[in-house]
């Protein structure tokens, strides 16, 4: 038989080593392929033997061909998980896993596009969720989000390993506001805005009549509670002055002379009834103030006790601690108070009645007066002596600690969750931050701070803010993405309603009179 032919065919396919000679791999080829070809030749009853061979053949391949299939679905499957976890898969002289970070965000109102470092990464923010935007390297990165007739919000970010950078709740203000206006009349006198800003308090000199109008923060309508001109002329006061308001904002505490004895009432906003406490009040007290627990009673000092006035009751008390000198009634109805004893101050904590007095902390500096103001959850404290020295005392590794915040501060408030401190430091404006899970914290420096007149918490992360030139304006918590709303009366107060977010303040109208002008935010 001529085998000749197969025999060729095999050796002009037969792998080469680099050296020349025939591997491994292809002499078993060679073989089986010689031998497979060779039984084709002999009786049929040796196709057998030629399967057998080539079903060999096959295996040989699958003992290959499988490792290294469940190698790769391994590497794969690894590289996968990793990247689930924030890590980025690097091939830099090798492959290597480099930790990332992770930036979620969103805006109100929702649908803007997402530019980081000026590239459009084809996301925008959604309805009631936050975009994510992971597998980012450690660094700084500039967030931008653009909405057509909105100003846009940029804000410089720093994106750490294993951490979650937030830039949520950003608020989109449109560049073409509905600005509604609502005319008060008469000469603004003075103003008081409710705890919860819902409503406000406004104090009109009209003609010979002084008027005090309740305002609701959300849509701006007004109701007068109460009038000079309908006094009895016999009670008919002069000079009346805003003092306290509680936080109900059912009663407010009011000063005016009567020839020459001042006179004092607690006003109803809601019966307009006015109620005249000059008798429950002894000559001498200072610093009343309403039980944020209960609006019907009335605290104030008098030669180093605390008094208390139940105003439809008409009785007074007075508790039987003594040496205070200064206290203030918190919205959980507990009192804090800083006690001298020989010359030693210290600040206390006790319920609303002085029951479970307990020390909070020593060592409080001396001063003729104190200010002092309680996070929202409670656990910080912000205490400013008359001199302007600002301290924040908080628990410090179980004890509470006496921090020097600085020694020119003219005004502060605490965030509406108590998580940051608002201060004006000299001509300079900060934002103290806590942070827990770094167990450290952050102070911001509002940029040309010394700019704004007065300032004041919009929400958790803004700030609203009357600037020396005469304009409301609107700002990040760290001052970035600054916003001039509209012109305001020189002297005026911008507030907001806590209803719908809508941003109020007192515009030009006709000689001696003033309007409300309400900014729609829409938010």
């Amino acid at each position: 038989m001529d085998f000749g032919p197969s025999y060729a065919k095999t050796e002009s396919i037969r792998p080469l080593a680099e050296n020349g000679q025939a591997s491994q791999s292809g002499s078993l080829e060679t073989l089986f392929n010689t031998l497979a070809d060779f039984t084709f030749t002999l009786p049929p009853f040796s196709c057998i033997i030629a399967l057998v061979i080539k079903i060999e053949q096959r295996k040989i391949y699958l003992y290959f061909i499988y490792p290294f299939a469940t190698l790769f679905f391994i590497a794969l499957s690894f590289c996968f998980i990793m990247s689930a976890r924030g890590y980025l898969v690097v091939f830099d002289n090798g492959i290597k896993f480099e930790k990332t970070g992770m930036i979620i965000g969103s805006t109100n109102p929702p649908g803007a596009k997402i530019f980081l470092n000026g590239k459009d990464i084809s996301k925008a923010t959604i309805p009631f969720l936050s975009t994510k935007i992971n597998n980012l390297k450690k660094g700084k990165y500039i967030l931008d989000y653009e909405k057509d007739g909105f100003y846009t919000w940029q804000k410089e970010l720093l994106v750490s390993p294993e951490r979650v950078t937030w830039a949520n709740y950003a608020l989109l203000f449109s560049k073409n506001p509905k600005i509604e206006k609502t005319e008060i009349g008469g000469k603004l006198l003075g103003s008081l805005n409710s705890k919860d800003n819902k409503y406000s308090i406004f104090l009109v000199q009209n003609a010979d009549n002084q008027i005090i109008y309740l305002v609701n923060n959300s849509d701006d309508s007004k109701d007068d509670v109460f009038e000079t001109a309908k006094m009895k002329p016999e009670e008919r006061i002069s000079g009346v002055t805003l003092i306290a308001w509680s936080d109900d904002h059912e009663n407010l505490l009011v000063k005016g002379m009567l020839g020459a004895v001042e006179q004092y009432y607690v006003i109803n906003t809601s019966d307009k009834t006015s109620e005249n406490v000059t008798g429950l009040l002894p000559a001498g007290f200072s610093s009343p103030m309403f039980n944020p627990a209960n609006g019907d009673e009335l605290y104030f000092a008098l030669n180093g006790q605390v008094l208390r006035v139940n105003v439809p009751a008409k009785t007074s008390q007075a508790f039987s601690e003594k040496g205070i000198l200064y206290f203030s009634v918190e919205k959980n109805g507990n009192i804090y108070y800083i006690k001298d004893n020989a010359g030693a101050r210290s600040l206390w904590q006790a319920n609303g009645d002085f029951s479970n007095p307990s020390a909070i902390t020593d060592g409080i500096p001396a001063s003729e007066n104190y200010s002092l103001t309680v996070s929202s959850q409670g656990q910080k404290m912000a205490l400013q002596t008359k001199e302007g020295a600002l301290y924040l005392i908080d628990n410090i590794d179980g004890k509470e600690m006496l921090i020097v915040m600085g020694k020119n501060i003219s005004e502060f408030s605490w965030s509406p969750d108590g998580d940051r401190l608002l201060y004006k430091n000299g001509p300079d404006v900060k934002v103290f931050e806590f942070v827990d899970y770094k167990k450290e914290s952050r102070e911001y420096q509002i940029p040309n701070g010394a700019d704004l007149r007065d300032f004041a918490w919009y929400d958790n992360d803004h700030l609203l803010a009357e600037t020396l030139n005469n304009k409301a304006e609107v700002m990040d918590f760290d001052g970035q993405n600054k916003i001039d709303l509209a012109a305001i009366t020189p002297g005026s107060k911008v507030f907001f309603s806590s209803d719908n977010h809508n941003i109020s303040f007192i515009s030009k109208s006709d000689a001696d009179k003033f309007a409300l002008s309400r900014y729609i935010t829409e938010f």
